[in-house]
């Protein structure tokens, strides 16, 4: 049985029950946090009711979400405060480096549309995984400063996950094949 304190779809959590979240948080799990670039380590807060009480699923189970014939996975992996110290639950998307968060109307969607479809073991990485660190070999290093010498960001893109700003940004299949390994 749910308890009071347990998000049903539809319902706005409330400024009360974000404090006493906020308050009792204990992160005590390590994952990787970023949906872009390089995933930093981050502490979260992994305790099935304060998971719950944010979004309604509990940490490892596995959400389906689907959009006319796209199929994306995503992980619960816990709560942890945003950039404004606010808590938050995060997922981690399939194929992203890290964990990230589903805000506004994302989020919405994701209450009322997702379907759970199993659970995984997410294993913590250690603050002192190689895969955490920020040192780029020359040779990377080299490459960027080369593309970016001729970059013609001429498209223009919402982007950000609280308030989405447009960014330009160059999709020219040979700069984004040399940076990403993939055609825009």
């Amino acid at each position: 049985e749910a308890s009071a304190d347990t998000f049903r779809c539809g319902e706005v959590v409330n400024n009360e029950t974000l404090l006493r979240i906020s308050d009792t948080l204990s992160p005590t799990f390590s994952y990787p946090m970023g949906t872009a670039g390089i995933a930093k380590p981050c502490l979260f807060d992994v305790n099935e009711e304060t998971c719950k009480s944010l979004g309604g699923f509990k940490h490892g189970q596995v959400l389906e979400l689907k959009a006319g014939d796209t199929k994306e996975l995503s992980t619960v992996v816990g709560v942890a405060k945003d950039g404004l110290g606010i808590p938050q639950l995060f997922f981690h998307v399939e194929g992203s480096p890290g964990a990230g968060l589903f805000s506004g109307q994302h989020l919405e969607l994701i209450r009322q549309h997702a379907t759970v479809v199993g659970e995984r073991q997410l294993d913590p990485v250690p603050a002192d995984d190689p895969s955490f660190s920020t040192d780029m070999p020359e040779a990377v290093k080299k490459e960027l400063r080369e593309v970016a010498k001729d970059l013609q960001c001429t498209f223009r893109y919402p982007c950000g996950t609280q308030i989405p700003r447009p960014h330009l940004f160059d999709t020219r299949d040979h700069v984004c094949l040399r940076v990403g390994g993939f055609k825009h």
